[in-house]
């Protein structure tokens, strides 16, 4: 693993869980000063955890060698020399984690705590099937390095792809302007990047048994392309767009002032509007389809309420698609329909797939919000049909 490798620790669906669901795990860990390792993004076969998959990861100091010697609350020998992390295990050899890098925390009344970002779980896999990667859910472009990565047993996939791009722009030195023709000449781009990929045995014999495999695969080799190739292909669509996002950003410098009470949204989302801005404002910061539409889902969950019991309440689009409405126009991005069509337009890993997935829902939704804005109709909803399509699809981002 790279020595530069970086996450967003606080971010970690292991890390968030133990904070939120084992609370008071989390705190004892706090009080007792012991240490938080937390495996990477992607590096878990599960997104499912239990009380004794956190216990394996927190590590109590021995009392005479608390620089090295630790045990986990699963009661294992942990020794830690080099930034390696060795775990005595009951069968086999010892097993071996990589600490990637350190942080500390520190909560509301200033207890620190220090979290360990580490290469891989301390504990064996629950599977030994070296082709079970299917069900894994990639949520940004770590998780598509490290399926290309691991499951190709070095990154001579990732080598070939950059080589790729890299021919690409050489040959292409100024990229189509209109998106037709730029779409067309990025998309043969990804074809030729998915063929030399697929010629990688492991992975061709994975996706041969199973479908979810390859269309993992096929995700991962879009976003890593992506990555490499934003700056050139965001450039053109934003030249491309400007006559549209000009527009859009006139009408949304005329509501400036809109406030939450004229679009009617309900008192009780209220709350929800600061979170979802910070989240949605991220949206620029991301260079895949796949991360930027991550973005949009995670703005369009965070806008919840919650009843008596304190579960979260289903909302319909006449409560959620308004504060989408608000959120867009305080949003400060310029380019609103330049990152429309680029997600609408180059999401080549979905060809061939129905108008009804999740990805498709975003992209919709967000397409019926951007043109209730340009209609400068801010009264009503903003397209019924668009209204419809949420109600049906508004499952699939729970």
């Amino acid at each position: 693993m790279d020595g530069t490798y970086d996450e967003i620790v606080s971010e970690n669906p292991f890390f968030l869980e133990l904070k939120n669901e084992y609370a008071n795990l989390f705190q004892h860990c706090l009080s007792e000063s012991w240490i938080i390792c937390v495996p990477r993004i992607g590096s878990l076969t599960s997104r499912v955890f239990t009380v004794e998959d956190f216990c394996a990861h927190l590590l109590v100091p021995s009392d005479e060698l608390p620089e090295t010697h630790f045990n986990t609350l699963t009661e294992k020998q942990v020794t830690v020399l080099n930034k390696v992390i060795t775990v005595e295990v009951s069968k086999g050899l010892p097993l071996q984690s990589h600490i990637l890098f350190e942080e500390t925390f520190y909560t509301e009344d200033f207890m620190k705590y220090k979290v360990w970002c580490i290469e891989s779980p301390l504990e064996p896999t629950k599977t030994t099937d070296d082709a079970v990667v299917s069900k894994e859910y990639l949520s940004g472009i770590n998780d598509c390095i490290d399926l290309l990565w691991t499951q190709a047993a070095g990154r001579q996939v990732l080598d070939n792809i950059e080589q790729n791009v890299e021919t690409f722009l050489k040959k292409h030195s100024n990229l189509p302007v209109a998106i037709g023709p730029l779409r067309d000449t990025v998309s043969e781009l990804y074809t030729q990047c998915l063929q030399v990929t697929l010629q990688n045995r492991r992975l061709r014999d994975k996706s041969k048994s199973c479908k979810q495999v390859l269309e993992n695969i096929k995700l991962s080799v879009e976003s890593y392309m992506q990555h490499l190739l934003f700056d050139s292909i965001f450039k053109s669509i934003c030249t491309s767009c400007a006559y549209e996002d000009a527009h859009l950003n006139k009408k949304i410098r005329n509501m400036c002032d809109i406030q939450l009470r004229d679009l009617d949204i309900k008192k009780d989302l209220y709350h929800t509007v600061p979170k979802a801005k910070q989240i949605l404002s991220k949206i620029d910061t991301y260079n895949t389809v796949l991360e930027k539409l991550v973005c949009l889902k995670q703005a369009l969950n965070s806008i919840n309420k919650k009843d008596s019991s304190n579960n979260v309440v289903l909302l319909t689009a006449d409560d959620l698609l308004p504060v989408f409405v608000f959120l867009v126009i305080k949003s400060g991005l310029p380019n609103w329909f330049s990152q429309l069509t680029y997600m609408k337009e180059f999401r080549f890993s979905s060809a061939g797939k129905c108008d009804g997935d999740e990805s498709a829902f975003l992209i919709t939704t967000l397409e019926a919000v951007i043109g209730h804005i340009q209609s400068g109709a801010l009264t009503g909803p903003p397209d019924p049909e668009a209204y419809y399509y949420y109600e049906s699809r508004s499952l699939l981002l729970l």
